[in-house]
């Protein structure tokens, strides 16, 4: 998922439509992509832990990400609207659709990251 979130997710994010309309179309062409994606995570996700060990690793951070922007929920401002909306709602249903790749978004979202950083030693000298 490196490079997946550049090419079919993080383009669209801060693009500018004309229209809701136009918005929606473009997602739904990138939706594909991204069932693929996370079928590869499906294959390939832990039962439980951290992505490559027991230490984090730079792509369980940027695998994180992206599921923790899918299921950020936040307080706009009166009147604004999340401008991404229906690419969160329909994503997380590919999410959900995947047992592997749900459980462990749940758990990393959850505070694994939390708590694998309090537990790591401290060798700090500083």
């Amino acid at each position: 998922m490196g490079d997946f979130y550049d090419k079919h997710f993080g383009s669209l994010v801060f693009k500018k439509h004309d229209s809701d309309e136009a918005k929606t179309a473009e997602w739904d062409t990138k939706l594909p992509e991204i069932a693929k994606a996370l079928d590869v995570f499906e294959k390939y996700a832990p039962e439980s832990g951290l992505l490559i060990g027991p230490k984090i690793s730079m792509l369980d951070i940027q695998v994180g990400q992206f599921f923790a922007l899918i299921y950020q929920e936040r307080e706009l401002a009166e009147g604004a609207t999340d401008s991404i909306a229906y690419a969160k709602a329909e994503t997380k249903k590919l999410i959900e659709a995947r047992p592997k790749t749900h459980a462990w978004s749940q758990a990393f979202r959850g505070g694994q990251l939390k708590d694998y950083l309090a537990a790591r030693p401290k060798t700090c000298t500083c």
